[in-house]
């Protein structure tokens, strides 16, 4: 019993590691913002390098979650969430479904519908955005579920080592991916493969709104990588008494695995 709770405390400063160090860099550079301005210098710069400091240090870090799907199962993923985003939204249940909240959604939708209004073609697209899994808001037995989850941030997620399927994409690319826009893209261009391998005839309308939201060559390389399963938005991994041999986390993985009690029934 005291090897588990030194191992249960060893995970918890893990996890408290990368908050710790941005909390100071955090510190530092608000006593520079502080030093600056009794030096006579406008107030209002030094406030404007605390919020710019603030902002970066939030938006930094990789997201880790540990979620218990099983008795004896646990699944760790790690994503390029950052550190303002990490357990607030994108957050997987143990279906592996993706909840956001209220306001996140809302804020999607309306982006969807003004992206409509401005291609007439992504009508179709949208609505496939709008039935997405990944932007539903909780339910009260989804809330119950996340009490079988953990979060943390770590500096990288290629950091961890893990040998588990297709490349990460990087930080840019899963801002993209994520975004209103990139979000509303992916459905196009799944909607514009299924016309294609279907035999479709006519126009490719989603194929055509597929194109006019990309900006950059890149976009469209990373969304056909995503859905060609050459890329990847998360790392994941299994760890437990039944993780068996499919998707084993590494040893690094495994450091930062929330040690569930697995003894206590879900």
């Amino acid at each position: 019993m005291f090897a588990s709770v030194q191992k249960q405390s060893r995970s918890v400063w893990r996890a408290r590691g990368f908050a710790f160090t941005a909390a100071l860099g955090l510190v530092a550079f608000a006593g520079f913002a502080c030093a600056a301005a009794e030096q006579g210098d406008d107030p209002q710069d030094g406030q404007n390098l605390l919020a710019i400091s603030t902002y970066l240090i939030q938006d930094s870090g990789n997201c880790v979650q540990s979620v218990r799907q099983g008795t004896n199962l646990g699944r760790l993923s790690c994503s390029r969430t950052p550190l303002i985003n990490c357990a607030l939204d994108r957050r997987i249940d143990l279906a592996g479904n993706t909840i956001v909240t209220a306001t996140t959604q809302s804020r999607y939708r309306t982006a969807w519908a003004r992206l409509v209004d401005t291609y007439p073609k992504c009508s179709a697209a949208s609505a496939a955005s709008f039935s997405l899994s990944a932007f539903r808001t909780s339910t009260s037995t989804q809330i119950s579920n996340l009490k079988q989850s953990n979060f943390q941030v770590v500096a990288d997620c290629d950091a961890l080592n893990g040998q588990n399927g297709p490349a990460l994409i990087n930080r840019v690319e899963h801002d993209f991916v994520f975004s209103p826009r990139g979000v509303m893209a992916g459905q196009a261009l799944n909607l514009s493969r299924v016309f294609v391998a279907g035999g479709g005839t006519g126009e490719d309308v989603s194929g055509t709104c597929f194109r006019e939201l990309i900006d950059f060559a890149w976009e469209e390389t990373v969304l056909n990588n995503i859905a060609d399963g050459n890329r990847s938005t998360e790392k994941t991994c299994l760890y437990g008494s039944l993780s068996g041999g499919t998707q084993p986390c590494s040893t690094e993985q495994k450091a930062v695995a929330y040690p569930f009690d697995f003894s206590l029934p879900l």
